[in-house]
């Protein structure tokens, strides 16, 4: 003992015994004798404690040194230790806990009984060390327990190994609605909704006791009798000899994501708008019609409906006006149809009917005849009433089809029929309709690849001043040198060629040839005033106009006074104010703009009035009826009295006789073209700049 004392004092002399010593240097409680607040004596088991290899280390220490400066009671270690030794010397042996720090900086918690020695001329503090750090691990994992136990979104539920409720948490509670107090004693049978039978719990049950735990998909009942599914967890607790002592079920309320999981199933299969079925769901419902038609041998209708010009809905009066009309059609169909009949939303104002197991194609014509009644009742919207009309196709299993896709392909080549037809009529399916749509398919191949190698090119036609016989200009006409058919006339492509989308490279192939070949024209001096090229629908869809114009015209070298752009009524009338700013830069830059086949269309003269154009060109139907219609006659001198009003120039369309002519002169039109000049041609006859021109046609 004398090697472990800071000096042979009365301290030393105190512990000299060799009993004492004995104990001191063997106890397994760690000891530390203190005088002044430093070590003076530190037994083996202290230092093992604390982290040190050699006791000696320690003597001379302060316990300050060896600690954190904080201590958990928010106190500084150097003053708590002060205390602490003034109140033993004071008041007898201090039990307190206190935390040490190891030479690697871990820190430990210690139990310490803090006593007075007192000798002859002096008193000493004995500190006797009880390492707790296991028992404060285990009390903060308990705390971190009982934490989560109460604080989880997981409702907890522990039971004994009879299976009787012990305790549960309060997410127990606000999923279930059971209080703890009125479970306590009781099984978790008091929850079971009658969902799962007997064999399922066997099952859950051999789960847990042979693999310690069972996880799946629990239907329970809440306290107000409210169907509940969970995400349950069930894990056995044993003893130290195997044993069942607990069993503890975890588990998780799934009643909002099983809703949201309805909600993006039934997005997924109905359309938003209408709540009908979309695409998706009804081939799905078709697919087993036609199954059950298959079985019960009875036939089955396809109807596919169009809106008749529903487009005008939207543009008249808003999207939202739309909607609610479209949303009207919905409910008033689904009033009229049978529980196994389907009625689907495919897109836009499109509607599909599947009418399963009905008798024969009558059946079908009586349901397409109530779609025809019930959309020709009126429909209200903002105290005001429209009347839809539609057009429907009909295909019939198993004359025109035994799959799904079958059935809807010539149900849709039934609807196409029905539109050709004229609209707000019925057609059923025949064999030529797909013969006729696949040569349209085909039609439309062959023209990319006519594109591609140079088929379609303009043929030109005069454009003549009626009183001194000039060409004043000539229209571009799109014709196809096609390899197998020969040449073909707009009339036999044009249709195919805005069904596939072709159409805009199709206008803007054409307008760079036309420009090219005005450009040539000028260089040999021919006398052609401006070329007037047809511009479609799709290519102001498809880009921007202006910049498509002014980089042709650069490319080309022909002057923007050369250059006319014809465009529809009906197509002039959708272009929104953005484009119709871009058509007046092209009109201020030079090009001139012209409205075709006016008097088609549905133009307002305010309209009419603020449109960036020259001239109009009269429809050819009028000019062939104005000698022997009069309504003809006075729509032309109409046209041509609004023209002069708005200072606009008017040019007649297909004149093919002389007395046409000269009632167009009597009339007072200027300039006219058609056949009694010239037909369309790759290469028109045009005279030199000097020459004299007569009006008598050739």
């Amino acid at each position: 003992m004398k090697d472990d004392l800071a000096s042979p004092t009365t301290s030393t002399r105190a512990l000299s015994s060799s009993l004492t010593q004995t104990l001191f240097l063997q106890s397994e409680d760690g000891m530390l004798v203190l005088r002044d607040g430093h070590f003076v004596a530190c037994n083996p088991a202290a230092a093992r404690m604390l982290g040190w290899d050699d006791p000696q280390q320690l003597i001379g220490l302060r316990p300050e040194a060896i600690s954190p400066q904080i201590q958990p009671d928010g106190a500084s270690a150097a003053d708590r230790v002060q205390s602490l030794l003034r109140a033993a010397v004071s008041e007898g042996a201090q039990r307190f806990e206190w935390i040490h720090t190891s030479p690697e900086g871990g820190r430990l918690w210690f139990e310490i009984v803090l006593t007075p020695l007192h000798l002859d001329d002096e008193t000493l503090c004995c500190a006797t060390l009880r390492d707790i750090s296991r028992r404060k691990e285990m009390e903060r994992r308990l705390q971190l327990s009982a934490k989560v136990f109460t604080a989880t979104r997981d409702g907890i539920l522990i039971t004994d190994a009879d299976s009787r409720i012990l305790q549960v948490n309060d997410a127990f509670t606000r999923i279930t609605g059971y209080a703890e107090e009125e479970l306590l004693g009781r099984t978790p049978r008091v929850l079971q909704s009658g969902h799962h039978d007997a064999d399922f719990y066997r099952v859950m049950w051999e789960s847990i006791h042979q693999q310690g735990s069972w996880s799946g998909e629990l239907w329970d009942r809440t306290k107000y009798g409210t169907l509940q599914p969970k995400w349950v967890t069930i894990s056995k607790v044993t003893g130290a000899y195997g044993e069942v002592i607990n069993f503890i079920a975890v588990f998780s309320d799934l009643t909002e994501l099983k809703r949201s999981q309805e909600r993006l199933q039934f997005q997924a299969y109905h359309d938003a708008l209408t709540g009908l079925a979309n695409r998706l769901l009804f081939k799905d419902r078709m697919a087993r019609a036609l199954e059950r038609s298959r079985q019960s041998e009875e036939q089955l209708a396809v109807l596919f409906i169009d809106l008749d010009h529903f487009k005008d809905v939207n543009d008249s009066l808003g999207h939202t006006a739309g909607d609610r009309i479209l949303r009207q059609v919905a409910h008033r169909l689904q009033a009229r149809l049978g529980a196994d009949d389907t009625l689907a939303r495919l897109g836009g104002d499109e509607f599909s009917i599947c009418l399963a197991e009905i008798r024969d194609h009558r059946d079908a014509l009586a349901c397409a005849e109530t779609v025809h009644q019930e959309l020709e009742r009126p429909f209200q919207y903002s105290q005001r009433w429209f009347q839809c009309r539609c057009s429907i196709g009909i295909s019939m299993y198993p004359d025109n089809g035994e799959t799904v896709e079958e059935l809807i392909r010539n149900a849709d080549s039934a609807l196409h029929n029905a539109k050709a037809e004229g609209r707000n009529t019925t057609c059923f399916y025949a064999e030529e309709l797909t013969e006729r749509a696949q040569r349209r398919l085909d039609l439309a191949q062959e023209m990319r690849q006519g594109l591609q190698r140079g088929e379609l090119i303009p043929y030109f036609q005069h454009q003549v001043d009626l009183t001194t016989g000039r060409v004043v200009g000539i229209e571009a006409l799109v014709r196809w040198h096609h390899p197998e058919r020969g040449l073909l006339t707009p009339g036999a492509f044009i249709p195919v060629a805005e069904e596939v989308g072709t159409m805009a490279a199709l206008g803007e192939d054409i307008l760079l040839q036309a420009c090219q070949q005005g450009r040539t024209w000028l260089d040999q001096r021919r006398e052609f005033g401006r070329v007037a090229v047809n511009l479609s629908a799709a290519q102001f869809h498809n880009g921007d106009i202006e910049k498509t114009v002014r980089r042709t015209l650069e490319q080309t070298g022909l002057p923007a006074q050369c250059l006319e752009l014809e465009i529809t009524e009906s197509t002039i009338m959708d272009l929104s104010p953005r484009t119709l700013e871009r058509l007046a830069a092209l009109r201020r830059a030079g090009v001139s703009l012209s409205i075709d086949d006016f008097g088609t269309g549905y133009s307002s003269l305010l309209y009419l009035k603020r449109l960036p154009i020259n001239r109009v060109k009269i429809d050819r139907g009028f000019i062939w009826d104005m000698g022997t219609t009069p309504e003809s006659r006075s729509i032309v001198d109409t046209i041509l009295q609004l023209a002069h009003v708005l200072g606009l120039e008017v040019v007649a369309e297909g004149v093919e006789t002389i007395q046409q002519r000269d009632q167009l002169i009597d009339a007072g039109c200027r300039v006219a073209q058609g056949f009694l000049w010239a037909r369309p041609e790759p290469h028109p006859h045009l005279r030199c700049c000097s020459a004299q021109a007569s009006n008598d046609p050739p």
